[in-house]
């Protein structure tokens, strides 16, 4: 069950910045699903890349770890939290029944908004209650979809929002987008970008390489609502030189209409995925508007095993990668994607392309472990 005593063999490099000289008690609350026991039956069965949700393990090289709990529940508990969770916009029940976990830290460490609104709020309940004076874990508070929905938020629900993010003590995105929305929205209180990064257990970099036939292979992956099949299908589709597989669960064969050049499928383990990226020529991330670097799992997978990745220039992807690393296309415009795969292929410049966003992977350390550290750095600058 000790998951840091199980898979942090790999101690942080010693020449890493730090803040503090003490061991932080970190409580690391995710969202009902989450929780180590069912996470590392997944990771075991082959179904996660990582040891731990989004490799947060790695934090307990430096600090005390301790994670939320997915607390047994009735059919009527499990209806109550889901219609709370409902009307607020996040779990609060969940969050209440972690309470005793995340009350005794130093730093509660959040992925979603779903679950920092949850702590925050109760911190403030709490307090409110027995007064100001009282210990309080400080709150990292990661905001991933909350700014993409903001627009279909009424006024009241977008004041209480406000207040609960002035309260945590550090507002963090995964896109400048989103932490660039975030710091207008709280007005002098800055939301930091910091970027996400994957396995390199489950994705080990390996050296690009593009020597495709006379059909190009397309690869495009993801069950994210903000995919854009349509766009996609449209590029492709009667464009003899291009096969296109996609993998995902939403979206049927019966979308493709006539299409003969591409196919369907559904992944459902880590050696599967990483299969189907080694029989592709190039990775493709079609992309509706967003602002929170939507796809940039399936970039960093692609960069990582030496793929030329072409994607939409939405979301705040190319903070991460930059015009001569990955070809990007005009975000909805099938004509700008199909150009892109052309210019991207016809040049035969696509294996530079992956080698120089494999050494900005490098560089930056897009890495699971990375992205701990660059978090470590948030929570020990707050403590």
């Amino acid at each position: 069950m000790d998951i840091c005593l199980r898979y942090c063999r790999i101690a942080l490099d010693p020449s890493f910045p730090r803040n503090v000289d003490r061991i932080m008690r970190v409580h690391v609350h995710l969202a009902r699903g989450f929780s180590l026991d069912s996470w590392e039956k997944g990771f075991s069965e082959g179904r996660y890349p990582d040891a731990s949700p989004y490799g947060y393990h790695h934090l307990c090289t430096s600090h005390k770890l301790s994670w939320s709990i997915d607390r047994p529940e009735t059919t009527v508990g499990r209806l109550s939290r889901l219609i709370l969770k409902k009307l607020l916009g996040f779990d609060i029940v969940h969050a209440f029944r972690n309470r005793r976990l995340w009350a005794s830290a130093d730093v509660i460490l959040t992925h979603t908004e779903y679950e920092s609104l949850a702590v925050s709020a109760l911190q403030g309940l709490s307090n409110s209650l027995r007064g100001n004076s009282n210990r309080r874990a400080k709150l990292i508070a990661q905001s991933v979809w909350l700014v993409d929905r903001w627009s279909t938020y009424g006024p009241l629900r977008r004041l209480a929002y406000r207040v609960l993010l002035r309260r945590s003590d550090f507002n963090i995105t995964l896109s400048p987008v989103n932490a660039d929305f975030l710091s207008r929205l709280l007005g002098g209180k800055t939301a930091q970008f910091v970027p996400f990064g994957i396995s390199l257990n489950s994705f080990p970099l390996q050296a690009p390489r593009f020597s495709p036939g006379p059909v190009i292979r397309l690869l495009a992956l993801g069950n994210d609502v903000h995919r854009d099949w349509t766009t996609l299908i449209e590029a492709v589709k009667d464009q003899r030189d291009f096969d296109l597989k996609i993998v995902s669960r939403t979206i049927t064969s019966a979308s493709l209409g006539n299409a003969t050049n591409i196919s369907v499928e559904e992944a459902h383990n880590v050696e599967r995925i990483r299969q189907l990226y080694g029989e592709a020529d190039v990775v493709v991330v079609p992309l509706l508007s967003n602002q929170h670097a939507s796809g940039i799992t399936v970039v960093l997978e692609a960069v990582a095993l030496g793929k030329p990745v072409v994607c939409a220039r939405v979301g705040g992807i190319d903070a991460y990668f930059a015009e001569n690393e990955i070809q990007y296309y005009e975000c909805g415009n099938a004509r700008s994607l199909r150009n892109a795969l052309r210019e991207l292929c016809g040049k035969r410049n696509a294996r530079d392309q992956a080698e120089r966003a494999q050494r900005r992977f490098r560089i930056e350390n897009y890495s699971s472990e990375g992205y701990a550290r660059r978090t470590l750095m948030c929570l020990e600058e707050n403590t």
